[in-house]
Formats: structure tokens, C-alpha cells, sequence
């Protein structure tokens, strides 16, 4: 598998790019006000730290995550990270 991978990176890198005919158009666009703003709850999580323990290899769960869905009903997909 890590072969196909590096195969797969050096074909890309060695592709020449015309950046002469490359168009970009870069437009700025103000933020909207937040419409979640103080509708999300802290919560404490219990846990233990020891000092001297074992390097941790592999984690069981490390809380970590992402949800899409709309969320302030704008049409548009919200990205939540946690």
C-alpha cells in the first residue's frame, strides 16, 4: 500500500503545471453574525492523569469527532468539530 502511495505522490509532483494560463479569482466575503451563539453547554469530564504511567500507544476512545449537518437552517452544511 505504501508503495502505490509514493508511486501515486511521484506522478503527481513530476506532472508539469502552465501556470502561465491559471486563473484565480479570490473574492472576500463578510462574516455573518453567529446564530448559535450561547446555545451550547460546557460539560465537566471526569478524568484521571497519573505521572508515572505507561506511555499510552493506542487509545481506546480520544473524544474526538465531527458532525455535518444544517444547523441554523440557513441551507447550508455546518461543520461541528469536537
Amino acid at each position: 500500500m505504501k508503495r502505490w502511495m509514493v508511486l501515486a505522490l511521484l506522478i503527481g509532483m513530476s506532472t508539469p503545471v502552465d501556470a502561465g494560463n491559471s486563473r484565480i479569482r479570490v473574492e472576500k466575503i463578510a462574516l455573518a453574525p453567529s446564530v448559535c451563539s450561547g446555545q451550547f453547554i460546557e460539560h465537566t469530564l471526569d478524568h484521571t492523569t497519573h505521572p508515572y504511567a505507561e506511555t499510552i500507544r493506542t487509545f481506546d476512545s480520544n473524544g474526538s469527532g465531527v458532525a455535518l449537518n444544517d444547523l441554523d437552517g440557513d441551507s447550508q452544511v455546518d461543520i461541528v468539530l469536537a
